[in-house]
Parts: C-alpha cells; sequence; structure tokens
C-alpha cells in the first residue's frame, strides 16, 4: 500500500505485470470497500489522481510511470 504523493506521484503508471496484477485507488486506509475508488484484476494501467489518499498494488511486479 503506497502514500499518493509521498510514496507514489500522481499520474499514469504501467505495470511490467499486468496478466497477474490486482490494483486498488484509495481515498483511505481503514479497509472498508467504501473507501475503493476504482480497481482491477489483470490490467497494469491506473491513472492515480492527486486526491486519491492510498494506492493498493498485488503480483504488479513494478509500476513505470507513463510520459
Amino acid at each position: 500500500v503506497y502514500l499518493v504523493g509521498v510514496d507514489i506521484a500522481p499520474g499514469t503508471w504501467r505495470s511490467d505485470s499486468p496478466a497477474s496484477c490486482y490494483w486498488a485507488r484509495l481515498k483511505g486506509f481503514s479497509g472498508a470497500l467504501g473507501e475503493v475508488i476504482a480497481n482491477a484484476n489483470g490490467r497494469g494501467i491506473v491513472t492515480i489522481a492527486k486526491t486519491d489518499k492510498g494506492f493498493r498494488s498485488a503480483k504488479c511486479g513494478t509500476w513505470s510511470k507513463s510520459k
């Protein structure tokens, strides 16, 4: 889990392992389902907004920021 603006910058990111990837954009860290802004399985592209609080990923490999 990453803190947006501290651990990961807002913007569009791509994973090097999209087939196995799960990610979620978060508006909080309590673990409540209502804090998930958006999520996906098997799609290693995400645009993180500057208003997002957190970003969670699993089995995504390395994330690279798109230009």
